[in-house]
């Protein structure tokens, strides 16, 4: 189950809603992360990639389907709010630069992370957040 919470500026009203299980993803043999969310998983999204990956069987190990299977990568990719342009990416911490997709500012915060921050927008700051959605 996921929850999201919503953040919002005390001055100009800017809100950012942060979901936390992040964006999971499944990144094909091209490279192209393809992002999948409650309830589906990454199991269901393999079978719909165009270039199918085999699922391992028992002894995949020593088989041939071993090497499309390690061909793919999985992670995840949380939303990070640029702190200097305001613009919203999904950023892998474990694989990708930690900068803005937008400006390429190294300013960027986790949106889980935004309670007490300053604005981008204006010289206010995030709440606390409030409770938004269930899924």
């Amino acid at each position: 189950m996921a929850m999201s919470t919503i953040y919002t500026c005390d001055t100009c009203g800017f809100e950012v809603d942060a979901w936390d299980d992040g964006n999971p993803y499944v990144q094909d043999s091209k490279g192209k992360r393809h992002y999948f969310y409650h309830p589906e998983n990454e199991i269901d999204l393999m079978g719909k990639l165009r270039e199918p990956i085999p699922l391992p069987t028992s002894n995949w190990e020593e088989s041939e389907e071993s090497e499309p299977f390690f061909g793919i990568h999985t992670g995840n990719a949380p939303d990070h709010l640029c702190r200097k342009c305001g613009k919203i990416s999904q950023i892998d911490p474990e694989v990708d630069k930690m900068i803005c997709k937008k400006c390429k500012s190294d300013e960027v915060t986790e949106v889980t992370s935004l309670a007490g921050l300053k604005c981008p927008k204006c010289s206010g700051h995030f709440d606390q957040g409030s409770e938004g959605g269930i899924s």
